[in-house]
């Protein structure tokens, strides 16, 4: 397609950022290649990052891309990525009053868990684990301003 057309796009989730890798190798400077982030301009100014990617996903990713991380760095992952999904909404939000309601829902979920300690995600999961992602959220805000560091 890329010599019939002067632009294309190829729409995936940000998961799937290794197809830039892929498709980058596979056109070899045939073409331009550029990610965008549809949701940067209104993430980027909360978090200086493009995306707000769970503590999973970073862990998926540094697999996906072979980056070799500590195993410490692994576990705290993994459990920071146990409270993050307790925290993130299951249902579908329509936009009302807010009009990202999911994005904004990520948002907050990605900076209540992004300092948080092993111990600390030790402390939160049994306390979170069958609680619903607002008494979770509400457990999570409550530990961390009694545990200010």
């Amino acid at each position: 397609l890329i010599d019939r057309f002067s632009r294309i796009y190829v729409e995936a989730g940000y998961i799937h950022l290794y197809l830039v890798k892929t498709l980058r190798r596979r056109l070899s400077g045939q073409a331009r290649l550029r990610p965008l982030f549809l949701m940067a301009s209104q993430v980027r100014p909360q978090l200086r990052l493009p995306r707000p990617l769970g503590p999973g996903d970073l862990l998926t990713l540094s697999h996906i891309f072979q980056r070799s991380i500590s195993a410490e760095l692994e576990e705290l992952l993994a459990a920071r990525s146990l409270i993050y999904i307790k925290l993130l909404q299951k249902t579908e939000m329509a936009p009302g009053k807010d009009p990202e309601p999911h994005l904004n829902n990520e948002i907050t979920a990605y900076r209540l868990t992004e300092h948080l300690s092993f111990a600390d995600c030790s402390v939160l999961y049994p306390r979170i684990k069958f609680a619903s992602p607002e008494i979770s959220q509400q457990e999570v805000q409550d530990y961390l301003q009694r545990h200010s560091r």
